[in-house]
């Protein structure tokens, strides 16, 4: 049984993305009798079937034909990402994690996803000969289920709590009364969310940001995966998130660069100075990272446990494949 395996007790992750309009306010206040029609056709339109192609396009670049069906994991294929909701001029998918893999697959799509995004809106001739103003910026996060989080529905509110009123998937479910019939979308509850959507605040145009657990899950991956270089994290120092960590304490910035790549920054190589000869970018990343896990365990969940659990993952590495993404 996988370590993610849903049902009952059993823990298990779902990773939630947010992809979001830049320059929005500064468009809607020049052109606020054309910007619904702009944005439902430039970004809204088709997101989710977007993101899905290109996931199934990682699907196979990292997993080859094994992606269509993997013995005892189903179809990875068709396990893509949902839209969970829109907020304004943001769209927000999830994943409900069954094989680990997903989180290297759904993270390296959505870069993808975003940069789709930034150029469509960037290069479009909108409204004007000359750039609209308009990008796209990204975050993406893990939640742990159901101990650290909760999930709740509209249909747990209006039907008591118990009764389950969602499916094993993130997209819930449709359940039939004999008054009234009621879509069962999710909500979800728990600090690993309030975090989220505040380092959502990180995100620029060309820098996707991710949380720490997520950071710990990719540097995992990577090592698993021999560290295939399109995911390539910056460290950097954050600000205070109220409500995230007690004080004064700094929440990182954890960001995959969609332009340039990887560059050390100053704030790497400060910490470099303070830990011990020998230690990569990536070993700094990870153990900043386990700093706050250790530090605020009613903040973090110990994304490592997912891992362990699973022999999957407890193995060697595979050697590399050719022709994926991973480096020969």
């Amino acid at each position: 049984m996988s370590a993610t395996q849903m049902g009952g007790s059993h823990p298990y992750l779902v990773m939630f993305m947010s992809i979001d309009i830049s320059g929005s306010t500064a468009f809607k206040r020049e052109h606020p009798n054309e910007w619904m029609d702009i944005f439902h056709s430039n970004f809204f339109i088709g997101a989710g079937q977007l993101l899905r192609n290109f996931w199934r396009q990682k699907c196979r670049a990292l997993h080859g034909p094994r992606s269509k069906r993997t013995p005892g994991r189903g179809s990875l294929e068709a396990m893509a990402p949902a839209v969970w909701k829109t907020n304004g001029d943001e769209i927000l998918f999830h994943l409900q994690i069954e094989e680990l893999s997903q989180v290297w697959i759904a993270l390296d799509a959505f870069t993808e996803f975003v940069k789709y995004a930034m150029d469509k809106l960037e290069s479009a001739k909108l409204l004007t000969p000359g750039p609209s103003g308009l990008s796209a910026k990204g975050c993406a996060w893990l939640g742990n289920f159901p101990e650290f989080n909760k999930r709740i529905s509209v249909a747990d509110l209006m039907r008591g709590a118990n009764r389950r009123s969602y499916s094993g998937t993130p997209g819930g479910s449709v359940e039939s009364t004999a008054s009234h019939q009621v879509t069962a979308i999710p909500e979800y509850l728990g600090p690993s969310i309030d975090a989220g959507f505040r380092i959502a605040g990180y995100a620029e145009r060309n820098r996707l940001v991710i949380s720490i657990e997520l950071a710990i899950a990719v540097l995992r991956l990577a090592d698993i995966f021999r560290k295939p270089n399109n995911l390539e994290l910056m460290y950097e120092e954050g600000e205070p998130l109220k409500g995230i960590l007690p004080g004064i304490e700094f929440y990182p910035r954890i960001v995959i660069d969609l332009n340039t790549g990887r560059s050390e920054t100053e704030h790497i190589r400060a910490l470099r100075r303070s830990f011990r000869h020998g230690y990569d970018e990536y070993d700094i990343i990870r153990d900043a990272c386990k700093y706050f896990i250790r530090t605020y365990p009613s903040r973090f969940f110990d994304v490592d446990t997912f891992f362990d659990r699973d022999p999957i993952y407890t193995k060697d590495p595979p050697a590399p494949e050719v022709g994926g993404l991973l480096p020969g």
